[in-house]
């Protein structure tokens, strides 16, 4: 730290601009007391050793970090080698062109010395005296003399009417005694020690502790039970830079671990976290893989929350863990039980990775290896602590397994059981709970130790968790069935949405690779839409028909479009299609092949049907020789598409009454699915051509199997 001098000066100087320093600098009088003992002790050894300082001064009293004086600056001793302890042949000598540093002081020196060039011991006594003066007056000497030679030999002159008001009372009658006249009469340094001046109980204290290492273990004992007590009445500077290192430094005894670990820990309570990770953690690590005896580590882990308070989160999980795992392996049942105690306070502040893979496998070891009851149900009070921070494959894979194997039946053990599983079920899953936990709470309830309440808490729980399984399965079963209804309706969209693409788009719709190689003109140009269509029962009857009239009309004079026929033909709705025949006759293009598609699905009746008595006729324009006008004619029969009930209107509503067709023919657009045109793209009835009688043939009459008559 620095001398004494330089601790007055400091505190002078910044006490009207910085008062926070006034609190740092300002020396206690415990810590001015324990000062100044030392000081006298050095003094003591000086005078044994026949040596006399001659210039004890505040800047050759030396302060280090514990806070002890220490007497330098032996520049100016003399050794008292004379028989009666007097050196003649030194005197004074005082040399204005020099510095003051290089002089003896006059405001510390001796009247004796300076005046009539005697040295004796009492010259240092002498100059303590004047050095009290200053310590209690804030720096300012008692003679302020300036080493002005005359102005000392005033202020000696005036030693008696000096003000002493600012000294404590048990000291002032100290002082003067050191500062009388006459060297004989002068307090020495053994008196000095023993005055009432120093007779208070923490100055004792602080006596003892420096004798700390001559006394026995039994006064060390006894010393550190009673140190407790007046801890408290010590400033915080002398605890922390005298007290408590020397308490660091007796942990090396371990047989006063239990009496020195307490004393240690009541002081830390006054220092920062940066502080005690500084000086007290270094000092305690060594001391948590002790084992012997047993009071050391209970001692620590009673300490643990101050552990907690004064360690960072990093520095607690590296370097005072190993203390909590050495105690949970420890030999002795009771450090066992005491850490398991501790832990649940500890889990939900420690991280995941800490206690998954490293506090928790050493308490499952632990459960399976004691056979103290006590023991083990602290562990499981430890399992159920630890639910909340472990996951849930943890659970799952090894604390559930582990309390399956139980075989214990004390109601203490099954109790906490119980509360580890009742804690399982709210994290995890269904099929666990139903399969495994819940079977074991069966067979642990008819346990033939547990009385009525406990069977009932078993009760309870097994209830609380089954509800809680149903629940869930409920949940799951309704959300599956929503799922599979969301699905068959998606299922059936798709279905119907198929089924009316290839309905408009025809079962002979062009890939796509037929597509863009320019494969789709030849294509056209020989598929067969009716040959296709033969496939599709729906369509089967109509198709029929039609194929068979084509058929019929190829044969006959370009005049004619319906064919003379005989009584031994059957009806033409009878007729099956000629696949051949219907694939040359009805050649369409891709265009024309997707109407067809709308045609409605008829069946052919069971029994003959009625012929009309006097079939149509179309009256067509010239170049008829080509079957597909005949088609073209049939255009006005409205058929629905598949989706809506047949309509047979457009049937009944032939007029048999020959009427000119005001439709001119085309032989570029020859199409045969104009019979298969649906009512809606049907425009005017007027526009369409109309039926003519022809001679010997007769029409189907349709009206034979209409669903509507």
């Amino acid at each position: 730290m620095g001398t004494l001098s330089s601790l007055l000066k400091v505190k002078d100087s910044y006490s009207s601009s910085s008062p926070a320093h006034d609190d740092e600098f300002e020396l206690d009088e415990l810590e001015i007391q324990k000062g100044l003992l030392q000081v006298g002790k050095g003094l003591q050894f000086l005078s044994d050793a026949k040596v006399v300082h001659h210039n004890l001064t505040p800047e050759a009293i030396f302060v280090n970090a514990k806070g002890d004086w220490k007497i330098g600056g032996l520049g100016f001793s003399i050794f008292m080698n004379q028989p009666n302890e007097q050196s003649s042949d030194v005197y004074f000598e005082q040399n204005d062109y020099l510095p003051d540093h290089c002089q003896i002081d006059l405001d510390y020196a001796a009247p004796e010395f300076v005046l009539n060039n005697e040295v004796s011991q009492a010259n240092d006594s002498f100059a303590l005296a004047c050095l009290i003066y200053t310590v209690h007056n804030k720096g300012v000497s008692l003679l302020q003399t300036f080493n002005h030679l005359r102005t000392y030999e005033r202020k000696i002159q005036s030693l008696e009417t000096l003000d002493y008001s600012s000294m404590p009372p048990d000291l002032r009658g100290v002082i003067l005694r050191l500062l009388a006249r006459q060297p004989s009469n002068r307090m020495t340094a053994v008196e000095f020690q023993s005055s009432r001046y120093f007779d208070n109980l923490l100055v004792s204290t602080m006596k003892f502790l420096e004798s700390f290492p001559e006394k026995t273990r039994e006064e060390k004992a006894q010393f550190m039970k009673g140190l407790a007590r007046v801890l408290g009445q010590f400033p915080d500077r002398v605890l922390r830079r005298k007290i408590l290192p020397s308490l660091l430094e007796e942990l090396k005894d371990h047989q006063l671990l239990p009496y020195t670990v307490p004393n240690i820990f009541a002081i830390t309570q006054k220092l920062s976290q940066q502080e005690f990770c500084e000086l007290v953690l270094p000092s305690l690590k060594p001391v948590f893989s002790i084992r012997d005896p047993p009071q050391n580590m209970i001692v620590l882990l009673e300490k643990l929350d101050v552990f907690q308070q004064k360690t960072p989160r990093e520095v607690f999980r590296d370097d005072v863990m190993p203390l909590v795992y050495a105690a949970i392996e420890a030999p002795t049942a009771v450090v066992q039980e005491k850490a398991l105690r501790i832990i649940p306070s500890l889990a939900e502040s420690l991280d995941y990775t800490t206690v998954k893979n490293s506090l928790f496998p050493r308490v499952q070891t632990l459960f399976v290896q004691t056979t103290i009851l006590s023991v083990k149900v602290s562990t499981l009070i430890c399992f159920h602590s630890m639910i909340k921070v472990i996951d849930k494959y943890t659970m799952q894979e090894k604390m559930v397994p582990l309390l399956k194997n139980i075989k214990t039946k004390e109601p203490a053990v099954m109790l906490a059981t119980l509360a580890v599983y009742d804690e399982m079920g709210k994290h995890l899953d269904k099929e666990i709970i139903a399969t495994e936990i819940l079977p074991q709470l069966w067979r642990m309830s008819f346990g033939p130790l547990l009385n009525l309440d406990q069977f009932k808490k078993f009760m309870k729980t097994i209830r609380e968790l089954t509800s809680r399984v149903e629940e869930a399965h409920t949940r799951h079963l309704q959300e599956v069935k929503s799922l599979e209804e969301q699905t068959r309706t998606v299922s059936a969209n798709a279905t119907v949405g198929a089924s009316k693409t290839s309905q408009i788009t025809g079962d002979d719709s062009m890939s796509f690779e037929s597509l863009v190689q320019g494969k789709a003109s030849q294509n056209n140009s020989s598929e067969d839409i009716f040959s296709s269509m033969q496939s599709s029962n729906s369509y089967g009857g109509l198709t029929a028909t039609i194929a068979s009239t084509a058929a019929a009309a190829a044969t006959t004079p370009t005049n004619q479009i319906w064919p003379h026929t005989t009584p031994s033909r059957q009806s033409p709705m009878m007729t099956p299609m000629n696949v051949s025949s219907s694939s040359s006759v009805f050649s369409v293009t891709r265009s024309q092949a997707s109407k067809s598609t709308e045609s409605l699905s008829w069946s052919a009746p069971s029994n003959p049907i009625p012929t009309l008595p006097t079939p149509p006729t179309f009256h067509s324009s010239a170049n008829t020789s080509n079957p597909s006008s005949l088609l073209n004619s049939m255009n006005a029969l409205s058929i629905h598409p598949p989706t809506a009930k047949p309509n047979y209107s457009a049937v009944r509503d032939v007029s048999l009454t020959p009427a000119p067709s005001t439709r001119p023919a085309s032989t570029n657009n020859l199409s045969n699915m104009g019979l298969l045109q649906p009512t809606s793209n049907y425009t005017s009835q007027q526009n369409a051509p109309s039926l003519s009688s022809s001679s010997g043939h007769k029409i189907t009459n349709l009206n034979a199997f209409d669903p509507l008559s």
